[in-house]
């Protein structure tokens, strides 16, 4: 039987968000509150399997939708096992490997960036005299294509992250239509461009994955975990969050989001509304943009000017180090091998990167 309904956010991940899943998770969640941005209105225990989803949103024929499919009933058990025991497989196992596709392919997977790659693309090739109307609008047609050939290597430009499982036992994370977020803490002074591309020093990837956790992918060469964590004989098994530090995570997915977030506790509906109001002006369609570079034209994205703060993550030595710097050294901008130094376009965007970082340069900051 042909599937029409394509989900972009997998159902066994909003389960573990559903308004009706027992404690132990043990039960096939059914229900899902709701709150919908543009109506500014909670939705109570609607039906989950009715979220996230568009008709043919993978084309009409069953490849990519079958693929994707496959893909999640291999890492569900991964992702479901990381809740029930709040720990998290070994760096060096296959477990792990299923938390990198997990996040490489929620990440690009959704219509919201689906749509933020295709209007950049169409922006370049509007830019480029080479390009006729009718490329754009094969390159838009063929987005999902596109974007999904990307998953590979964004695992690849991963897998050198560390990885911690945050906990909140104070109020719940929520989870939205976009779910995978990124930061930079190391860049974050600086606002004409976004310093948050998977192969970028210092980058941050966070993902909720139930009411009480949320994973954290980080560059462990800048930044350390501070000593709070709940721990085991041989490693950390999860870092205890402020309900602070919940706040500020809940306040990423709504600046996140397009067009819902999703929550457990019909009683959090009201203080998402008010979380809401707090970071309203903050959300915005971050558009692609063309800024001059000498004679070249350069596409980039300008990031939301939401800053994060944990109290569990700090910047290290190093990153401390860079910040000082008042010449930002090629080294300290993308993470070996992530990025393709010798490229011409990667050349200017280096460039481009070194004198925004001169003009924000930051003084007397502490040891």
């Amino acid at each position: 039987m042909s599937k029409t309904n394509h989900h972009y956010v997998p159902q066994f991940y909003l389960r573990l968000f559903g308004s009706d899943v027992n404690s132990s998770g043990h039960k096939k969640s059914r229900r899902i509150h709701l709150y919908n941005l543009a109506r500014e209105k909670s939705f109570h225990s609607v039906s989950l399997t009715d979220q996230c989803y568009r008709r043919h949103f993978h084309g009409k024929g069953e490849e990519i939708e079958n693929a994707l499919a496959e893909i999640e009933s291999r890492i569900a058990p991964t992702i479901q096992q990381i809740v029930l025991n709040s720990k998290l497989p070994r760096s060096d196992s296959q477990a792990h490997e299923d938390i990198l596709t997990f996040v490489a392919y929620q990440m690009i997977r959704t219509p919201h960036e689906i749509k933020r790659l295709s209007d950049k693309t169409s922006l370049i090739l509007k830019e480029s005299e080479k390009f006729s109307n009718g490329k754009i609008e094969r390159v838009q047609k063929n987005h999902i294509f596109m974007v999904l050939k990307k998953a590979p290597l964004l695992i690849s430009q991963i897998r050198d992250l560390k990885i911690a499982l945050l906990y909140s036992n104070s109020i719940p994370f929520i989870t939205s239509d976009h779910p995978v977020y990124k930061y930079n803490q190391l860049y974050e002074h600086i606002h004409e461009t976004s310093f948050r591309g998977t192969g970028v020093v210092g980058i941050q990837i966070v993902i909720p994955l139930s009411p009480h956790h949320s994973l954290l992918l980080y560059d462990g060469a800048i930044y350390r975990i501070n000593k709070n964590s709940q721990s085991s004989a041989n490693q950390i098994d999860y870092i205890n969050l402020t309900s602070t530090d919940v706040s500020n995570l809940n306040a990423c997915q709504i600046v996140n989001a397009e067009t819902n977030l999703y929550f457990s506790e019909e009683a959090y509906g009201s203080q998402i509304g008010e979380l809401i109001r707090s970071w309203k002006d903050v959300r915005q369609d971050n558009v692609a943009r063309v800024r001059t570079h000498g004679k070249y034209k350069l596409v980039h994205d300008v990031p939301d000017l939401i800053k994060l703060e944990l109290s569990c993550l700090s910047l290290n030595k190093l990153g401390l180090r860079i910040l000082r710097q008042e010449n930002l050294k090629e080294k300290n901008l993308f993470r070996t091998g992530k990025v393709d130094m010798t490229r011409p376009e990667v050349r200017h965007v280096v460039h481009d990167m070194k004198r925004l970082w001169k003009s924000h340069r930051i003084n007397n900051l502490p040891l």
